[in-house]
């Protein structure tokens, strides 16, 4: 066969130029015309509704707010996919639809069905659109802070709300911005108990006053001189003293007020991020692995991050390579509460896994420590626990050095069920190689494993914030050194959620040894029946 194709080609060679020349301009023709891109297009018709429960727990939330939701959605017409995820007062629900639907008709469905399921939901929740853009549409990360504290936060997330977000939304193509953090201004009614039975009323005649009390009313027009002049009463809260002179209730010949049975201040809104370092006041100042040799009390670096609190106004500092059992050892991180560095709390390494110290199967087989020489004066610790920053309640759990490179030591500290996991390591040693990067490499398996944030706080290297999903949420790398210190800090803000455990954290890789075992068996007792 390729003989013939060969001769009739060198016989017919005109033919042969001819159809070699056609073929030629027909895929050029073709390739030109491929729609090939270099960032295929992705985006599968999707449909994002989050919906707000203010004080509900991960659990309300799910059974309150995002089950009736699924519920209808799920039946919706055209819907392939439904996911959704639950955190304290938030429900975020992904309705995917088919190819090649159009979105706008996919909205009208989502919306349809939302309203079905509204009066099942509890009362003043009402679930929202989120506006159309893409799945890889998240595009930066912006932080705004003030320099020297100047600017008092309340103002900065002011400014941020409106100012900042309103001109970002004006560029075109940009679908959404978010804000997080910082100081919300908020104005707060403190009801004093004894102020309402002295005055015979009751807090949900507090409630109705004030929210009716935030309102404009028209009072028609007054003709005067041939001039119409509109008529309006002003009700609109402007400041604290418009609400304290908000009448609650009349009695006789004389009202009373707000001012009278309540104390009105304007506060921040109580944070539900966890800002773990940022432009002041934050809720955790993270000091990585560097503060070795003598002692926290008279150690020098531990006095600059001290100072740093108290000027960022830290609610905590998590300060790694630190020991309170003596000056030789630095195996501890200790967190310290308040500004003053007050109330620490301590987790002791109780593994070592720096050169020759971590000896794999030593807790199954002791004898083995044995063949191991003694690393130096350190000396594996004894407490392992979680260090709880309060407020806002969260649960840390450090891994120091290289602890997050024992997949056990990871799994214990994820068995505890922490908000977040912070590595505070030292990688000064690895200079200018790569050791950094595969260093950070592997917290994003830990990430990933263990489904929880992971923070990577070093002092000379990489410092990342990773997500549950593996991804680089945040990162700083000096371009010589890589250093974190002063004047300049990594600063990052995080959501976190109630953590749950997860086959991992539970088994560890038995099941994957278990799965390589039987496909072993297999694979052996096939050859052995041939």
């Amino acid at each position: 066969m390729l003989d013939a194709v060969i001769r009739n080609a060198l016989r017919y060679r005109l033919v042969t130029i001819v159809l070699a020349l056609v073929v030629l301009v027909y895929g050029g023709l073709t390739l030109w015309r491929l729609p090939i891109d270099v960032f295929p297009d992705l985006n599968r018709p999707r449909v994002t509704v989050m919906t707000e429960a203010p004080g509900l727990a991960p659990e309300e939330v799910e059974t309150l707010v995002t089950f009736p939701l699924e519920s209808v959605l799920n039946g919706a017409t055209g819907v392939q996919t439904v996911r959704s995820a639950s955190g304290v007062g938030l429900s975020v629900i992904q309705v995917e639809f088919a190819w090649g639907t159009d979105i706008y008709v996919d909205r009208q469905i989502v919306a349809e069905k939302i309203a079905v399921a509204l009066d099942r939901l509890p009362k003043g929740v009402r679930p929202q659109l989120a506006p159309i853009s893409s799945i890889m549409g998240q595009v930066m990360h912006v932080g705004m802070w003030s320099e020297g504290g100047a600017t008092p936060p309340m103002e900065v997330r002011t400014l941020a709300d409106w100012v900042v977000r309103q001109r970002l939304l004006t560029i075109p193509g940009v679908a959404q911005v978010v804000t997080m953090g910082g100081g919300r201004r908020q104005f707060q009614v403190l009801v004093n108990p004894e102020s309402l039975v002295k005055y015979g009323l009751t807090l949900a005649e507090v409630e109705r006053a004030v929210q009716a009390s935030n309102s404009n009313a028209t009072g028609g027009y007054l003709n005067q001189g041939g001039n119409e002049l509109l008529v309006r009463a002003l009700g609109r809260i402007q400041g604290v003293g418009d609400l304290e002179s908000v009448v609650v209730k009349s009695s006789g010949d004389r009202p009373v007020v707000l001012s009278q049975v309540a104390r009105v201040a304007e506060e921040l809104r109580k944070w539900s991020e966890l800002a773990l370092v940022g432009g002041g006041p934050v809720d955790l100042l993270v000091w990585p692995e560097s503060l070795a040799g003598t002692g926290w009390r008279e150690e020098p670096d531990l006095q600059t991050a001290i100072q740093a609190v108290r000027r960022m106004g830290a609610r905590a500092l998590l300060a790694g390579s630190l020991d309170v059992r003596g000056p030789d050892t630095f195996n501890c991180a200790v967190l310290f509460q308040g500004p003053e560095g007050k109330f620490p709390q301590v987790y002791d390494k109780t593994h070592l896994v720096v050169m020759g110290e971590y000896v794999p199967l030593a807790d199954f087989l002791p004898w083995l420590r044995k063949l191991v020489p003694p690393g130096g004066d350190l000396t594996a610790g004894t407490a392992s626990g979680l260090l709880g920053l309060d407020p806002p309640g969260v649960r840390i759990a450090p891994l120091i050095c290289f602890e997050d490179s024992v997949p056990r030591v990871v799994r214990r500290a994820a068995q505890k069920l922490p908000h977040l996991l912070v590595n505070l390591t030292n990688d000064a040693w690895f200079g200018a190689s790569a050791g950094s990067r595969q260093h950070l490499e592997n917290a994003r398996l830990r990430a990933v494993e263990t489904r929880l944030p992971l923070l990577r706080a070093t002092n000379d290297g990489v410092t990342a914030l990773i997500n549950p999903r593996g991804v680089i949420t945040a990162e700083v790398r000096d371009p010589v050194t890589g250093s974190i210190r002063e004047p300049g800090f990594f600063r990052g803000e995080l959501e976190l959620a109630e953590p749950r455990a997860t086959w991992y954290t539970r088994w560890g890789e038995w099941p994957v040894w278990i799965s390589l075992a039987c496909v072993g068996l297999g694979l052996w007792s096939r050859r052995e029946a041939a």
